[in-house]
């Protein structure tokens, strides 16, 4: 399956990495690196996307989560190939075109975790739970720079049931998860 994350900008959406994953065999995984951009999705003259490739990741990954602050995009955790999980994050500048400046490490994630969900608040970004070989109720934040680099990842409150590919959302101060697989259940 299709395995890649998504991230709106002011500039429009992203999509990136992704490809077929096989977790029970991660030699046989056919990830990709390549970024796709959606700019200026609001075309009602012709309802048609303008979808534009623009700098890849510096690497193939799936299963991973990417958010969007202050100008600058994040690629967090997910699976390479061979290796699943990966503690890996990337970030780029998002230009005023809205194509990306070239990826760069940053902190990496405490654990390699795939299959996680993030959101950004407040000057923090916030991955909740995830997947290491067992479903996670750790939620980890971190401080976002002004440069765009990553401060220390901390544990914060864990959440009541462990889950993984589930989503999130931030609003007004709340951070709600919904969705996903647990322990017993995986739609």
């Amino acid at each position: 399956f299709f395995t890649s994350s998504n991230c709106v900008t002011n500039s429009g959406s992203l999509n990136l990495g992704g490809g077929s994953l096989n977790l029970t065999n991660t030699s046989s995984n056919n990830l990709t690196s390549t970024t796709n951009i959606n700019i200026n999705p609001t075309n009602t003259t012709t309802g048609n996307l303008n979808i534009q490739q623009t700098t890849s990741l510096p690497t193939a990954i799936g299963h991973a989560t990417s958010v969007e602050y202050a100008g600058f995009v994040y690629e967090i955790g997910g699976c390479g190939s061979p290796t699943c999980p990966v503690s890996s994050v990337y970030y780029a500048s998002i230009n005023s075109n809205g194509t990306l400046g070239s990826w760069q490490s940053t902190t990496s994630l405490p654990a390699a975790i795939h299959t996680a969900t993030s959101v950004v608040y407040d000057g923090y970004i916030y991955e909740i739970g995830g997947y290491n070989g067992g479903y996670l109720s750790s939620v980890y934040y971190v401080p976002i720079n002004s440069n765009g680099t990553l401060g220390t990842w901390q544990l914060t409150t864990s959440l009541p049931t462990a889950t993984s590919a589930a989503t999130s959302v931030e609003y007004a101060g709340y951070v709600y998860e919904i969705g996903g697989c647990g322990s017993t259940t995986c739609p």
